[in-house]
Formats: structure tokens, C-alpha cells, sequence
């Protein structure tokens, strides 16, 4: 006597049948067998449809995770220009207020805090701040920070070409059209992309060198004079970049 134990899908329903007959054991053998398929088939569905679902999320979740650093860093950069102590926008030797200066020193006494004297420059018209040459109306990259990247060697593996991306991306506003240049180098960067130098990729970094090379200078904002604006960044379009106009010439400017 063979018994079989039978449950009906997608019921509560089960019992034991009692069966002599060869054949009919044969069928119930073959019913269990092609309900197996059918749930290893059902369980191979669900995980790949589980294992792609995970993939467009991760997916999903790197490209916000992208473009909230890159507003952050954009952000941060118009904070620093914003914050800077900018001298006045004159060619002249700019004149040293005693009085002015004792009023600051007074309110550091006042609440209970010190400079350093050795990072402190008094009377000043150029000075160099978070990475910034600021004076005389004009902002510009702290020269042995473009020289470190101008020295920087072709990068032989992703950590060196993120490193250099990190320390030209800092100055990206001084480069027109930014992403659309370091593209080939971004798409390196990926996991999932095989690591080779390529002759786009060479390009895109000598151009990326050259940008920084002729001495980019950002003019402050004066807003009686005529100008214009646009942005390069597609997704990010309050981020803009200002053309103030001198002497019948275009001069970029940092708002």
C-alpha cells in the first residue's frame, strides 16, 4: 500500500490518499514533481524580480546621492565667495584704518578669543582664503593649488584619478562647462567599469589642466553695469554664471 499526501494550492485542504495501483502512484509522483518545477520556478521569478528591483533602487540612490554632493559642494563654494573679506574694488593701494582695526581687536577681547598672528595679515589688498587669492575686485585659485594640480601625473588608478577630480573639482567654477569636460574621467571612476586610460580620457585631463593653466580670474558683481547669465549645469539651474561687462569686454564674475 502506498499512501500520498496531497495539499491543494492555494487552499488549506490536505489528506492522505491510500492507493495500490503502480500507475496511480506513478501520477501522483509526477503531480509532486511538477508542482516543484512550478514552485522553484516561481521562487527563481520572484528573485530575480527582487535582485533587479534592488539593482534600479541602488541605481536610483547613487544618482541622488550624486547630485546632493554636487549641490553641496556648490553651495558650499558660493558660501566661501559670499563669506570672503573682499577688498575694495579699486586699483589703489588700499588705505589701513587703525581705528577700524582696533574695534575688531576690542570685540575679540571682548569675547574671550585670539587670532593666529602667524595666519593673520594686517593692511593687506590681496589675501589668500579657503583656497581663494581675494583683492582688488577679483577672485582667483591660490596659485600653489593650481600649480599641484597642473604637476599632478597622469593617474594609473581610480583612488589617484578621484583625488585629482576632488582637487580640480574644487575650482570647477573657474572652468566652463565642467562636467560636460571631465565626463570621460567621471565615467571612469564607476565600479563597474574596467580601468583604462583611454585618448578621450587624456584629453579631457590635459583640457581640464589647461583651464586652470591661463589664469582664471572671477570679477566681483557690479550690478549698475550691464550683464548677463546662464548655467552649464542642467538639473541645478539656480547656480548661475554671471558676465559683468568691461570696457565693451565680457569678464566672468562670482555671485
Amino acid at each position: 500500500m502506498v499512501l500520498a499526501h496531497l495539499r491543494v494550492t492555494g487552499g488549506n485542504s490536505q489528506g492522505v490518499v491510500q492507493t495500490n495501483d503502480p500507475k496511480e502512484t506513478l501520477a501522483i509522483e509526477k503531480v509532486k514533481l511538477e508542482a516543484m518545477k512550478l514552485k522553484l520556478q516561481y521562487e527563481l521569478t520572484e528573485r530575480d524580480n527582487a535582485k533587479i528591483k534592488f539593482q534600479f533602487e541602488e541605481q536610483r540612490r547613487e544618482e541622488e546621492r550624486h547630485e546632493r554632493a554636487l549641490e553641496r559642494q556648490h553651495e558650499l563654494h558660493l558660501l566661501q565667495l559670499k563669506a570672503s573679506p573682499v577688498a575694495p574694488q579699486t586699483s589703489e593701494p588700499v588705505n589701513f584704518d587703525a581705528r577700524s582695526l582696533q574695534i575688531v581687536l576690542g570685540r575679540l577681547r571682548d569675547a574671550h578669543l585670539t587670532i593666529n598672528l602667524a595666519k593673520t595679515t594686517f593692511g593687506g589688498a590681496v589675501v589668500t582664503y579657503l583656497g581663494h587669492e581675494v583683492g582688488r575686485g577679483r577672485v582667483r585659485p591660490k596659485s600653489a593649488n593650481v600649480d599641484a594640480i597642473l604637476a599632478y601625473p597622469v593617474p594609473h588608478t581610480k583612488k589617484a584619478l578621484m583625488r585629482f577630480l576632488g582637487m580640480a573639482g574644487f575650482y570647477r567654477r573657474y572652468c566652463p562647462n565642467f562636467s560636460a569636460v571631465v565626463a570621460p574621467l567621471t565615467r571612469l571612476t564607476s565600479s563597474k567599469v574596467t580601468y583604462m586610460w583611454t585618448a578621450d580620457c587624456k584629453a579631457s585631463f590635459n583640457q581640464l589642466k589647461t583651464y586652470l593653466a591661463h589664469g582664471p580670474v572671477l570679477s566681483l558683481v557690479r550690478l549698475p553695469r550691464e550683464s548677463s547669465a546662464f548655467t552649464p549645469f542642467r538639473r541645478f539651474r539656480r547656480y548661475f554664471f554671471e558676465q559683468a561687462f568691461e570696457a565693451g569686454r565680457a569678464s566672468p564674475a562670482c555671485i
